[in-house]
C-alpha cells in the first residue's frame, strides 16, 4: 500500500507576481480574499511558525500546491480550493472550500487537520 500524503491546495495561482498580488489583496480587501487557507496560515512575511511546526509534526508527508500546480499534476481530479487532499491509491478531497471558509483561526484549522489525520490512521489500521 502506498504511504498516504496530505496535499494542501491554495486557492491561488503560483508565481512571484501572483504571490505579491495575493498578499496585497489579503491586507487591503480581506473580505474579498479567496484563499481561507492562506489567510490563517500566512502572515505578512511568510508561513506562520506555529503552522510550519504543526505541519512538520504530522505523521504523513505533506505537500503544498497552488491550484494551477495541482491541476497540472493531477489533471483528472476535480477539487474546489482551498482544499486538503489525501493522496494514497487515489486523490480524495478530505477538506473542501467550505471547511476552510468556516475556519477563523489557526487553532481551528489545526484541529480539523488533526481530526482528518486521526480518522486516516484509524482507517489504515483497520485495513
Amino acid at each position: 500500500m502506498k504511504t498516504p500524503k496530505l496535499i494542501f491546495v491554495y486557492n491561488a495561482e503560483s508565481g512571484a507576481i501572483n504571490a505579491l498580488l495575493d498578499t496585497g489583496k489579503k491586507y487591503i480587501t480581506p473580505s474579498k480574499y479567496d484563499c481561507a487557507l492562506c489567510m490563517v496560515t500566512y502572515g505578512a512575511f511568510g508561513m506562520k511558525k506555529d503552522w510550519k511546526k504543526f505541519v512538520h509534526s504530522l505523521p504523513y508527508s505533506v505537500e503544498f500546491l497552488h491550484r494551477d500546480e495541482f491541476v497540472k499534476k493531477y489533471p483528472n481530479v476535480t477539487i474546489h480550493p482551498p482544499s486538503l487532499v489525501l493522496s494514497n491509491q487515489q486523490q480524495i478531497e478530505v477538506l473542501d472550500k467550505n471547511d476552510f471558509e468556516s475556519v477563523k483561526s489557526l487553532e481551528e484549522l489545526k484541529s480539523k487537520v488533526t481530526q482528518v489525520v486521526s480518522t486516516l490512521k484509524d482507517q489504515l489500521e483497520r485495513s
